[in-house]
């Protein structure tokens, strides 16, 4: 998944947390942070320091992580498209499961198609019958 994070020492919201397969970006220049503080933890990720003040996972275990260069970030993803990774980056970054890090790899990748069942037509009856029931009409659309 893509992240856009600012001001990593000292942040609270950025404190013990998991990234897993991830891109984690430091763009902001109202921030003086160095790197993702040691007490996080990240595995597959991808992080890219814009500032260039330090490596993203300087305090933490690299061993799996990767901090890109400027060049590399630029060539990171599809021009015109949703965070879409070129195809040298989909064969460079891999997650835990060997799929491509980022929005679409991993088990249940991003999709435009809506993956939840949709209400597409509802008639409710003004009034109950006679005997107390309402007469309600609906149509449900599934994803196949």
């Amino acid at each position: 998944m893509d992240n856009s994070i600012t001001g990593f020492q000292g942040s609270p919201a950025l404190e013990r947390c998991k990234f897993l397969n991830s891109f984690i970006f430091k763009t902001s220049t109202n921030s003086n942070a160095k790197a993702l503080p040691a007490s996080n933890e990240a595995n597959y990720c991808v992080g890219y320091d814009a500032l260039g003040t330090a490596p993203i996972f300087a305090n933490i275990n690299q061993a799996t992580n990767t901090n890109l260069t400027a060049e590399q970030y630029n060539a990171l993803f599809k021009e015109g498209t949703f965070y879409e990774l070129t195809d040298a980056a989909k064969a460079t970054y891999k997650g835990n499961d060997g799929e491509e890090v980022g929005l679409y790899g991993g088990v249940l990748p991003y999709s435009t198609r809506i993956m939840n069942p949709q209400i597409t037509k509802c008639n409710v009856a003004k009034k109950t019958t006679t005997d107390g029931k309402l007469s309600v009409d609906i149509e449900v659309k599934a994803a196949e």
